[in-house]
């Protein structure tokens, strides 16, 4: 299943070869300068993007309408999977450019910072997540698939987080200097679940130098101090410099991504993907079905069915590559990793089964 094949730059894209060719930790560090430098310097148009020949490009910098909505407005590098990409042609804020490249330069929101006094206001809330962490089934589930795979599965060296948002005050709002639920917490029991994915594994694999990053560019002062109280060991690295420490030796965990980063990740871990990854499931319908079909520009959003299974749509290498792990679905009776509402499928625990 394929689509048609195209050169960097033509407006159709062949799915079939990982993006990785266009895409690697070089092009993603400069990527990130120019974003710091656009943001410091309202004079600045336009910035480049480097493909992995030499081929450069020139794309103009979107907008910060001020005009937007409540938030300000920020430069910040922009992960799709391709078929992302070419949807995001004519959006306001994202304004992909026409080329195949897994990245870009986007407007999006910058969250309002929190102090790290409200790491005092939040721990009565913390010390309950973590007791209900401690009986879950979700923790029961991870444990047991862990120990049930460690002798096939490949060694791993790194656990990195991916956007699992600010951890505590995501569902929670202060009102007349009172905290209160304001929702469901999913963030804090995703880091909960990535910081014992690296316990686990430190145990049934017999490596205690594994490493733990995240990276999240919506964590507050209040979000860094809880992770340094919860997750001592988690180093938070600044975007894109997670992305950079992938290779194969590597589980990634993201979940409800406003992109895919496992076809980012698995083409920033190389020729053999990664050790594991947990996302939304990969199921055979979200593989390339359109052979020979350019989605360039795809301006017809009244079908919505079509829109979200463009959205989801995985490259035959993500494919091959799941082919080849072990996979445990993730218990959605909490929501923690979604799958607790409607037709959310929630999320999958792949870890790739070909030894050391």
């Amino acid at each position: 299943m394929t689509f048609n094949k195209a050169e960097p730059g033509s407006e159709s894209f062949d799915f079939t070869l990982s993006t990785s060719q266009f895409l690697h930790a070089n092009q993603l560090l400069d990527l990130g300068r120019q974003c710091d430098a656009a943001n410091n310097d309202d004079t600045m148009k336009e910035y480049t993007i480097v493909a992995l020949h030499g081929q450069a490009r020139t794309f103009t910098l979107p907008s910060l309408d001020p005009s937007a909505g409540k938030y300000r407005l920020v430069y910040r590098i922009a992960y799709r999977n391709v078929f992302q990409l070419c949807l995001d042609l004519n959006s306001k804020y994202l304004q992909g450019p026409k080329i195949r490249s897994a990245i870009c330069i986007a407007a999006e929101r910058q969250m309002p910072d929190e102090p790290p006094t409200l790491l005092e206001k939040l721990e009565p809330f913390l010390v309950t997540w973590d007791q209900q962490w401690r009986v879950s089934q979700l923790k029961k589930t991870i444990t047991e698939f862990l120990e049930e795979n460690a002798a096939g599965m490949r060694r791993v060296d790194k656990v990195i987080g991916i956007g699992l948002g600010r951890p505590g005050t995501h569902s929670l709002e202060l009102k007349n200097g009172i905290l209160t639920r304001d929702g469901d917490e999913h963030s804090y029991f995703q880091h909960l679940a990535m910081n014992h994915i690296v316990e686990t594994l430190r145990r049934v694999q017999d490596n205690a130098a594994i490493k733990t990053y995240v990276q999240e560019p919506a964590y507050s002062l209040a979000s860094k101090a809880i992770l340094h109280r919860s997750f001592p060991d988690i180093v938070t690295l600044d975007d894109p410099k997670a992305f950079c420490e992938i290779d194969r030796h590597t589980i990634v965990v993201q979940c409800h991504m406003p992109f895919d980063a496992a076809e980012i990740a698995l083409a920033m871990a190389g020729d053999d993907g990664l050790a594991g990854l947990i996302c939304a499931p990969i199921a055979e319908n979200h593989q390339a079905t359109v052979a020979g079909t350019q989605i360039s520009d795809h301006k017809d959003r009244s079908n919505r069915d079509i829109w979200y299974q463009l959205q989801r749509l995985c490259s035959t290498r993500k494919w091959q590559w799941k082919e080849q792990c072990a996979v445990q679905q993730l218990p959605g009776e909490d929501g923690w990793f979604g799958g607790k509402v409607g037709d959310d499928p929630g999320s999958a625990f792949y870890v790739r089964m070909d030894g050391p």
